[in-house]
């Protein structure tokens, strides 16, 4: 059931003096949106709800710094799920950086037949990135980061962050590319 934002602002209220029915509220209204976002950067389901998990309980613990007037719930909420991710990649998972060189495609990004994705498959592309491609990629193509910012969260150079999501965004052409001849096959 979607909520209006009346009813998502007065559930935020209502956490904020420690309602527990409105915690409940919010996380079913936003658990498979975030869900989603987890996905995208690690490919194991039980990893993915373990993320999701620990970002509710931050998200919970400090609803009371979100303010409406500066965002929509959801992308302060999100904002918190990528950190927490990052978080625990950074500590379980070093940064892998790829030196391979991923053949250029013949086809520009336009000529990509990217509509013709749903976003499960497109999701399924994306997890399919080795590691440090799909950080990457998801840091910046996705969740807006900057080199700057991907390169002091990942303690990497700027010119590594740019390079490597170079590399992710022709392993992803080549993929979708790939994929788009296969069902042309069939």
């Amino acid at each position: 059931m979607t909520r209006s934002e009346g009813e998502i602002l007065e559930a935020i209220e209502a956490c904020k003096e420690g309602d527990h029915g409105a915690f409940r509220m919010l996380y079913d209204s936003y658990k498979n949106s975030l869900f989603a976002i987890c996905l995208r950067y690690v490919s194991n389901r039980m990893e993915a709800e373990d993320m999701l998990q620990e970002a509710f309980i931050l998200i919970f613990k400090n609803i009371s710094s979100y303010d409406s007037e500066k965002g929509s719930f959801y992308t302060w909420s999100s904002k918190i799920v990528v950190n927490t991710i990052l978080g625990k990649l950074r500590k379980n998972k070093p940064l892998l950086v790829f030196q391979e060189q991923v053949p250029k495609t013949e086809h520009s990004s336009v000529d990509l037949p990217i509509h013709d994705l749903s976003m499960k498959e497109l999701v399924q592309q994306i997890q399919s990135l080795p590691e440090g491609y799909r950080r990457i990629f998801n840091m910046y193509v996705i969740d807006g980061m900057k080199h700057r910012e991907i390169a002091k969260e990942m303690d990497i150079s700027v010119s590594t962050s740019k390079t490597q999501l170079m590399y992710a965004k022709r392993a992803m052409q080549k993929k979708i590319s790939e994929m788009h001849n296969y069902s042309q096959v069939k």
